[in-house]
């Protein structure tokens, strides 16, 4: 047959169709096959693949009757909205766990400064004319310790104080200090 006229495409349709409808149907189907319309669209074999591009929604959900699914062959996300894949995630784990191990030994470090500290204001010193003292004091401060050593006079007119102390802690650190004090 030639001529035909084409024919009225819908559910309740007896109509004949012709080849130039059948043409633009077998044109659509192959633009949907080759990515080029549809829901997912790829207009070179080489370019970017899209999904729903030309729709709303702001949600992709591909949770099948099976359940949940994976994403594979993903690469590492690098714009501000790409997805994070499990290798950046394990990486910023690592990172995370590599701060929290540095913090904890800047915290240890610094309770046993304290524990310094407090075993070096707990040094007694000379006080009477023309004396001198030898002292040693402990400390404990969040489960560090310190230990200090001091040596302390008095001039003979008792108007000269000098003195020193040196620590250490249970970290390895030393530490010291030196004083001089004039009283009238």
């Amino acid at each position: 047959m030639t001529n035909v006229a084409a024919g009225v495409v819908s559910a309740t349709s007896t109509d004949a169709v012709n080849g130039s409808q059948l043409h633009g149907t077998n044109e659509l189907i192959n633009t949907v096959i080759e990515g080029k319309a549809g829901l997912v669209q790829q207009q070179t074999s080489d370019g970017d693949v899209t999904v729903a591009k030309n729709s709303g929604g702001t949600t992709v959900n591909v949770s099948g009757t099976s359940g949940d699914r994976r994403l594979s062959g993903v690469a590492d996300g690098r714009a501000p909205n790409d997805a994070a894949t499990v290798n950046q995630l394990a990486g910023l784990s690592n990172q995370v766990g590599n701060l929290d191990g540095r913090i904890n030994r800047v915290e240890n470090r610094a309770n046993a400064g304290v524990a310094s500290a407090l075993a070096a204001a707990g040094l007694p010193q000379a006080y009477l004319p023309g004396k001198s003292m030898l002292s040693m004091a402990g400390g404990s401060w969040n489960g560090e310790t310190g230990l200090a050593l001091g040596l302390s006079a008095v001039s003979d007119n008792g108007s000269w104080v000098v003195k020193g102390n040196a620590t250490t802690s249970s970290r390895g650190d030393f530490g010291g200090s030196v004083g001089v004090g004039y009283q009238w």
